[in-house]
């Protein structure tokens, strides 16, 4: 533990609060929030309003994996990164 009662925290940044780990919540994390919004809403209200002409089940099987694919390969950038 450290002076004062805290434990062995990050020090604090600038307003006095400190970011777990050191990190912000800078571009990255908005790009990553951008990345579920359309994973989650974008793709499945577009596959529902516009069917390709493909069928329902492989719609929203196989054309539904590829945001998420590609979210998870952003997810593991941005938590990756230095």
């Amino acid at each position: 533990m450290g002076e004062g009662g805290g434990g062995p925290a990050d020090p604090p940044g600038p307003g006095g609060e400190s970011a777990p780990g050191g990190r912000e919540f800078g571009w990255q994390g908005w790009l990553l929030v951008a990345a579920v919004f359309v994973a989650f809403l974008v793709v499945p209200v577009v596959i529902y309003f516009r069917p390709p002409g493909v069928s329902f089940q492989f719609a929203y099987l196989v054309l539904a994996l590829v945001p998420g694919v590609l979210l998870a390969l952003l997810a593991v950038w941005v938590t990756t990164r230095p």
